[in-house]
């Protein structure tokens, strides 16, 4: 006997297409008949659970914001080690979500929300960079950063560390590493090239 599958099941299936599909095809590729095609439903299937593709893109900034928002917070007086703290949410975010940062620094998913699940996305990606500069900045201030580190640039570094994290787990870049391994190399070696 073929077991049904809950709606939450379901949905986290459709999530999980609708994430592979934005960060491989773009936005313009996000149709009903693309995550039918995906899950292995019909098109009518995908809307017993979502009502529409947007609210498929909000459930995702949703998951997204519940998930990363609130972890940018000092617990150390090392600036750097809380960079480093607060850089494994989303990259354990990423081995649970392949494509997941790629879709939301890329704007492909704030091109498929509401307007309130876009603002969502850029409050989320304004509260990224301010933490990971202020942290930096202390940093320089304590003397953790080499002299005349330009701050903003380390800022985009970092953040486009992320991105390219998450484009190699979702490309399986790494035969020999599982991709929380590879996540934990990158952010390893990240820490020594920031303190030098």
């Amino acid at each position: 006997m073929i077991e049904r599958k809950t709606s939450e099941e379901r949905k986290e299936e459709i999530t999980a297409a609708a994430i592979k599909i934005l960060s491989e095809k773009g936005s313009k590729k996000f149709t009903s008949s693309a995550l039918a095609k995906e899950v292995g439903l019909s098109s009518g299937a995908i809307f017993r659970h979502f009502d529409t593709i947007t609210e498929i893109a909000d459930f995702i900034v949703e998951k997204v914001y519940f998930r990363l928002s609130g972890q940018a917070v000092n617990i150390s007086d090392d600036p750097i080690e809380n960079i480093e703290l607060f850089l494994l949410k989303p990259l354990k975010f990423i081995s649970e979500y392949p494509g997941i940062i790629k879709i939301i620094f890329s704007g492909q998913l704030e091109l498929v929300t509401s307007p309130q699940s876009s603002e969502k996305l850029r409050s989320l990606q304004r509260h990224t960079f301010e933490f990971i500069r202020t942290n930096l900045i202390d940093a320089s201030e304590k003397g953790f950063l080499r002299e005349n580190t330009d701050v903003d640039a380390l800022t985009v570094i970092i953040t486009g560390t992320l991105l390219s994290a998450s484009n190699q787990v979702s490309s399986n870049f790494s035969h020999q590493k599982s991709s929380d391994e590879l996540n934990q190399a990158v952010l390893k070696q990240l820490v020594k090239l920031i303190r030098g």
